[in-house]
């Protein structure tokens, strides 16, 4: 069994260099506030792993927007929708006051972004729903070859966007750089972790049948990362930046954080540290 899941880990690293996978590496941040705040980075913030606040001065010096800019930084941008391919604002589909969990994804045609998506579907679609939190995701690719993602893993189409100019994705600052992602070791950490886990069956499925649709764009356009955000209204609640190829947020973890906002006594009593940053000392209620 070990030796097939490393096989299936090992086959769907070379799919996702075939085609449009080439991958990425992002710092992750991620910030939970209670519902009704309106003071944004001043709500809650967590910080992934080892990560400084070094490293958020330098995400920041390379563009990314930070906190509540991320919303603001999408505001205007288009979309597609996959039901019909109409343009649509993203920031538009989700209302003020209101909770959305969006997911970027690669492009459609990545493996691992496929795997996601059923995962989603599968583990994270109900409880959102019950939780009054919308599911919304967006992948490089046209609406046409969205029906044929939707067809693969079930993802709902109507909560399915494309954005075939990967817009929305240069807005957030997310990677695109061979560099600094491809020989990201973060890569093949990742499918050990799923061997490891004994988590490759969504993958093996997808691999069984995957085609290497390209992106619409050539090949440097595959070179884009994901990331994952929560918001409420214009406020972002959580953010993390996708490290690496078949590096995604920890849904069980995205799970907690939204179970923990639904309860009206969540709170966080955070204090910026003298570089105006949220120390994850001060967030251990969450």
């Amino acid at each position: 069994a070990a030796a097939a899941a490393a096989a299936a880990a090992a086959v769907g690293m070379r799919a996702s260099i075939a085609a449009p996978a080439l991958a990425g590496s992002r710092s992750a941040t991620r910030q939970v506030a209670p519902r009704g705040s309106t003071r944004g980075l001043a709500s809650c913030v967590r910080s992934a792993g080892t990560r400084s606040s070094r490293g958020v001065a330098a995400s920041a010096a390379a563009g990314r927007p930070s906190g509540d800019a991320a919303y603001k930084a999408l505001v205007g941008t288009q979309v597609f929708r996959a039901t019909d391919g109409a343009p649509v604002a993203l920031t538009e589909q989700w209302g003020a006051g209101e909770r959305a969990l969006v997911a970027w994804t690669r492009s459609l045609g990545c493996p691992f972004c496929q795997e996601l998506a059923i995962q989603m579907r599968r583990d994270v679609q109900p409880q959102l729903d019950a939780l009054g939190i919308k599911m919304l995701m967006v992948s490089i690719g046209t609406p046409e070859r969205s029906k044929d993602f939707v067809a693969r893993t079930g993802f709902p189409a109507e909560r399915l966007f494309v954005d075939p100019d990967n817009k929305t994705y240069d807005a957030l600052g997310l990677t695109n750089d061979l560099g600094n992602t491809f020989f990201n070791p973060a890569t093949p950490l990742s499918l050990l972790k799923r061997a490891t886990e004994g988590k490759t069956e969504d993958l093996a499925n997808v691999l069984s049948g995957w085609q290497p649709w390209m992106t619409p764009n050539g090949p440097q356009q595959a070179m884009n990362q994901g990331g994952m955000f929560l918001f409420e209204g214009d406020k972002v609640l959580f953010s993390y930046y996708d490290k690496a190829t078949a590096d995604h947020a920890d849904l069980d973890e995205v799970l907690s954080i939204a179970r923990k906002l639904g309860d009206a006594n969540a709170n966080c009593d955070c204090q910026p540290d003298s570089a105006g940053s949220f120390s994850p000392s001060s967030t251990s209620s969450l």
